[in-house]
């Protein structure tokens, strides 16, 4: 969700004339640990509606719209809450609460706070705020658009999650597909790839499940070509107590100075008798490293990780994890498949779907 965000405002900061820009929200919902996360940058208040009690709980506006500051200055930090069955949230547009009668009053955040308290049914909640801002309107004519979004917490077994099945129509999308991309010195100091490459990926449908793997795993495999293949740093620099911080400052100076090296994915997907297969291969062009000391063969994604999960470092962004054997450990759980090729210069991942 904070990538999302993060791609958002930046692609707005960069295409938006000076005092333009997009105010909005983004609740993501989690079906299996029943919570929300929310974001509301210059939108009005994100109501949740809690089913037991009939309570509203309104998230406000924290952050500036999109597109008014600069990637470095933009905060996508969430508000999370616990959520039960039938919890509702609602968002909405400004042209519910600025809707206006003939005598030029505005509907307003009281009149909405009544619907909700009024409003017999939760499943009626929806419709009766349309019902109502249409009556209160008088056939007067709309100053603004009117957008209404909500949704319902409930089993993941009741979302209807689409089932696979064995003959090659049912994957969606594109089914026989190779994408290489290549990235340059200057390239790879100004440019994502992984927005782009995952763009693609989640237009067949069979591999949608599994985007949040597919993302981690990219960007494990995408940053460990950079900063410890093209790049050469050191993990140890991670160590000391002020490690990350002196580590990401000679990334950045090391990649202002970068006149020479190349990162390569190359994505390959096929169908198989049952689901699809994707071979994910990135290629660096820096010295490689010796693998073999890593290279267990016993080692599955199975397995737990032999790390403390407590630890909040599992938290941290997916570039701090690096080949320093952490990296691969993480790398060999999402595959299905880990080969190493060119002395360390090459990696191949394979992920077969449905997942078991």
């Amino acid at each position: 969700m904070e990538e999302v965000l993060r791609e958002v405002n930046s692609k707005l900061r960069k295409i938006l004339p000076v005092g333009v820009f997009c105010c909005g929200a983004m609740v993501e919902l989690n079906f299996h640990n029943k919570s929300a996360r929310v974001w509301v940058g210059g939108v009005p208040d994100v109501y949740l509606f809690r089913e037991q009690g009939r309570k509203v709980e309104p998230f406000a506006s924290t952050h500036l719209p999109l597109g008014v500051l600069d990637p470095s200055e933009f905060d996508p930090h969430t508000r999370d809450v616990v959520m039960r069955n039938g919890d509702r949230v609602f968002l909405w547009s400004d042209g519910i609460i600025e809707s206006r009668n003939p005598a030029d009053e505005m509907f307003g955040e009281e009149r909405l706070k009544q619907v909700f308290s009024g409003t017999g049914k939760p499943d009626q909640i929806f419709q009766a705020i349309l019902d109502q801002v249409d009556d209160f309107m008088g056939g007067s004519d709309r100053d603004d658009d009117i957008t209404l979004v909500t949704a319902k917490m409930v089993d993941i077994e009741d979302i209807g999650m689409t089932t696979y099945e064995s003959n090659k129509g049912s994957i969606g999308g594109p089914v026989n597909w190779t994408l290489s991309l290549a990235l340059h010195d200057q390239s790879l100091a100004a440019f994502n790839p992984l927005p782009l490459v995952m763009n693609l990926l989640m237009e067949v449908e069979g591999l949608r499940p599994l985007g949040g793997q597919l993302y981690t795993l990219l960007a494990e495999l995408f940053s460990n070509a950079l900063e410890h293949g093209v790049l050469e740093l050191d993990s140890e620099l991670k160590t000391g107590p002020q490690g990350f911080g002196q580590y990401y400052m000679q990334r950045e100076q090391s990649l202002a100075a970068l006149t020479d090296g190349s990162v390569r994915l190359t994505l390959t997907h096929r169908p198989l008798a049952v689901g699809g297969e994707l071979i994910l291969e990135v290629t660096d062009t820096g010295a490689g490293f010796s693998y073999a000391d890593y290279d267990d063969e016993n080692a599955t994604r199975d397995q737990p990780m032999a790390i403390d999960p407590s630890n909040d470092a599992l938290q941290r962004t997916s570039a701090q994890w690096d080949y320093s054997g952490r990296g691969i450990t993480l790398i060999r759980q999402l595959s299905d498949e880990l080969t190493y090729l060119d002395d360390g210069r090459s990696v191949r991942a394979i992920v077969r779907w449905p997942r078991h």
